[in-house]
């Protein structure tokens, strides 16, 4: 899986590379992130993160992120991560939207991982307290192309 590097910052994998010493190398007001078990690395403002009352804790309260600018999230896969920091990055405006229906209609998916997707970034929200960003999920859920439809249905009653 390839990530777009410019939609949040930085793209790369770590494969199991420490992250000791990155704090320093990351301007104050950004935050490192290393997700999945590849550890992908992404990079996003402090300022966006303040949306999701569980980064603020995380970057904000008495925890080691406040201290390093590192989180790690390796039970999250990168390119959902890279969605969810889109989302806050453009606070749910027009960019993000083209974002997400990018990431959902573009790709070629079956009902299932289609369906699973969808869901998958809604549980995401869910974790970390973004009801907004779940209701865009919905919202672009709601709004795919009714061209699309009859192929996702068509394999499900084959």
């Amino acid at each position: 899986m390839e990530l777009d590097p410019t939609t949040v910052g930085v793209t790369e994998e770590m494969n199991g590379q420490s992250s000791d010493g990155i704090a320093s190398s990351v301007p104050e007001d950004q935050v490192t992130f290393f997700v999945g078990p590849k550890r992908v690395k992404l990079v996003a403002s402090v300022t966006h993160l303040s949306d999701s009352p569980v980064f603020a804790r995380m970057i904000g309260g008495n925890f080691k992120e406040a201290v390093t600018k590192v989180v790690e999230l390796p039970e999250d896969q990168p390119e959902h991560i890279e969605i969810m920091l889109d989302y806050l990055d453009f606070g749910g405006k027009t960019g993000y939207a083209l974002g997400l229906r990018k990431s959902l209609r573009t790709q070629e998916l079956t009902i299932d991982t289609w369906a699973q997707k969808v869901t998958e970034l809604y549980m995401l929200g869910d974790r970390y307290i973004l009801p907004d960003f779940q209701a865009a999920v919905v919202k672009e859920f709601k709004a795919m192309k009714l061209s699309q439809w009859p192929s996702l249905f068509f394999e499900l009653y084959q």
